[in-house]
């Protein structure tokens, strides 16, 4: 049966003459409808797009695999319907010569392919976490051992700075951090440059990231309090004698928060400085004491603590501002030889860890990713012949999940199309959940707000397209989902304003019968013993099995059975084992990961060890773990 797309989902099958961004909605069919698309594409013969000339980058090998089955599957049935088209059958063939893959996956190939440009070599392995953990501690002790024989007073600060000129755990810890954020860099060598230049004392601390910052926050924080005070005012106002002793004080609060808010927008830093220390003057210490029924009032309680929080945080601005503008300069000054050590430090550590993977020829794939830009763009910023033959190949590039790049993929990505003319992308911004991988989802926020909403009649691009139909979920958990997150999540918790345009808009087709979200909530019964989280969820699914509780299951409705049912858990290992035995204790079948003990047993792990010795001889840890067992009873010293 023909799936009915809706007018958006259209939308986004049939736009194809130009870049073309989807933010899409969980639930909203975006797998279908990049499928779709593609298929098509395939398929249309006047406007052709060879399947050797598209390239797919998914966000896992898994997605990969099942969106190329899906795509050959969907080609096979056009082909059933029409046997005697040569065209089609020959994008079937075609197909396993398109690029479906991950990013890494990409990256790989292009430097394999093109290895006689580059320093690695063709048959390199990729780093697990131990093996590259092992590496970066080796290239740490290797550079720092120069800057300790050496001794400059740079480094010697720098020491200091860090904690004690005997210890550099923490040295270690940040030359280590600041790599793992340079790398998400096309140039991770501009980028630590980049931020030894925020130090520049001729720039005024307004104008540096960090002041930027400052004033963004005391900004906020200060219209946030402007609009809380005038609600304290409007509630004193209730009654005559708060409206004498409190309006009066709040009034005068409002004025100075006004005043500053002027300064933080147009004012210069040592003004607004001043003004937030003397603030501690002008605010009146407490606001007068009120007795008798009025004092406790929901608007007198009410009013009291939204103004007591505004005085509070406006005169703890002044740890957000210690310093004077002069005061900056010199520390700028002071500060700039160390951390220019600190740089150096970095760029060596990374020259360093990159002659330790050559020697092992194993890389981590970001360092692969970063071989494949330098493929692709110059130290200009230019594209490479190579980057121009890549663009001539590809008719259209589909890049899925968007939200989780970061700036050297993006800059990959477009170094590989037709001046961003022939890019669909696609991903949501509230689904991102990988920054710690350092992944920048303001990239997709910038791309968003830049581009027009598609028209069809016009025909336009760069264009955008909002996928917010939920055909996944509940009315009631779709509610839930955006009463909850419409209150939470802004540009400044979440990278965007959690509105109206952001909504999940429900379009699943369920029965009407109510099915409320529900939040339980753990209480002490009367011999004050509290009932434990385990304990209360087994009981939860022991009652909507035997209450048969109805579920959707296709177009049809069944009883609810144990395999529907999934328990989310922050920590598996810390908590997995005490909910499966209390789901035991039930009767309740359990499949826990926590319950994957085996592997985790010292002798098998003893067993797993060598059999990765044998199958890698270069994998150390597995050659030291083997031989400090009772295998081979090797000592540590030894």
């Amino acid at each position: 049966m023909a799936i009915e797309w809706n007018e958006k989902q259209d939308e986004a099958i049939i736009s194809r003459n130009g870049t073309v961004l989807v933010s899409a909605a969980a639930g909203s069919g975006k797998s279908a409808v990049l499928v779709e698309r593609v298929i098509r594409r395939l398929c249309d013969e006047d406007n052709r797009c060879p399947a050797d000339s598209l390239m797919i980058v998914t966000f896992t090998n898994a997605a990969a695999s099942g969106l190329r089955h899906k795509i050959n599957k969907a080609l096979a049935e056009k082909i059933k319907d029409n046997p005697k088209n040569s065209y089609l059958k020959k994008q079937q063939r075609l197909l396993s010569s398109a690029v479906i893959g991950t990013m890494d996956s990409f990256c790989g190939t292009l430097v394999r392919e093109n290895f006689f440009l580059t320093d690695i070599e063709p048959d390199f392995r990729i780093l697990d976490s131990a093996q590259e953990k092992l590496l970066k501690s080796a290239a740490i002790d290797n550079v720092l051992e120069k800057y300790y024989t050496e001794k400059t007073e740079p480094f010697l600060d720098l020491l200091e700075l860090f904690g004690s000129d005997k210890k550099d755990d923490s040295l270690i810890k940040n030359v280590n951090s600041c790599y793992d954020y340079a790398i998400a860099y096309p140039r991770p060598e501009k980028w630590i440059d980049l931020l030894v230049s925020e130090y520049d004392s001729s720039v005024g601390i307004k104008q540096t990231a960090s002041g930027k910052a400052i004033i963004k926050d005391i900004t906020l924080q200060l219209e946030k309090f402007i609009n809380n005070l005038k609600i304290a005012a409007q509630l004193s106002a209730c009654y005559d004698k708060l409206e004498k002793e409190y309006v009066p004080v709040i009034e005068n609060d409002i004025k100075i928060c006004e005043e500053l808010l002027e300064l933080a927008r147009n004012g210069e830093w040592d003004d607004l400085r001043s003004a937030v220390f003397d603030s501690a003057d002008r605010f009146q210490k407490s606001l007068p004491t009120i007795k008798g029924e009025l004092s406790n009032t929901y608007e007198k309680k009410t009013a009291k603590a939204l103004r007591d929080d505004a005085r509070e945080t406006v005169i703890g601005f002044r740890e957000s501002m210690p310093a004077s503008e002069s005061q900056y300069k010199e520390d700028c000054d002071a500060l700039k030889p160390a951390l220019e050590c600190f740089a150096s430090i970095v760029k060596d550590f990374i020259a360093e860890l990159m002659r330790l993977k050559r020697e092992e020829n194993a890389y981590s794939f970001s360092d692969i990713s970063h071989a494949a830009l330098d493929l692709l763009i110059d130290e200009n910023g230019n594209k490479t012949a190579l980057a121009n033959e890549l663009t001539d190949r590809f008719t259209e590039i589909l890049i899925d999940e968007y939200q989780d790049t970061n700036d050297a993929q993006d800059t990959l990505f477009n170094s590989i199309s037709k001046e961003q003319k022939n890019l669909f992308i696609d991903g949501d911004v509230k689904q991102s959940i990988y920054r710690f991988r350092k992944a920048m989802p303001e990239i997709f926020i910038q791309r968003r707000d830049k581009y027009a909403l598609y028209n069809k009649d016009e025909d336009n691009y760069p264009a955008k397209i909002f996928l917010d139909s939920n055909y996944r979920s509940r009315k009631e958990v779709i509610d839930t989902v955006n009463f909850v997150f419409s209150r939470i999540m802004n540009k400044n918790t979440g990278d965007i304003d959690y509105d109206e345009n952001e909504f999940l808009n429900f379009k699943a087709d369920y029965n009407n019968e109510p099915m409320p979200c529900e939040i339980h909530f753990l209480y002490k019964n009367n011999a004050g013993k509290m009932i434990s989280e385990e304990e209360h969820v087994a009981s939860q699914i022991k009652e909507m099995i035997d209450s048969k509780m109805q579920v959707k299951d296709g177009d049809n409705y069944r009883d609810i059975c144990y395999s529907d049912i999934s328990i989310l858990l922050r920590s598996v290992s810390k908590h997995g084992e005490a909910f499966a035995n209390a789901l035991a204790k039930l009767g309740i079948p359990v499949t826990s990961e926590a319950n994957d003990s085996f592997c985790n047993q010292y002798e098998v792990a003893v067993m797993l060890s060598l059999l990765k010795a044998v199958d890698n001889p270069l994998n150390d840890l597995a050659v030291l773990s083997s031989l400090y067992s009772p295998l081979f009873g090797f000592t540590p010293d030894e």
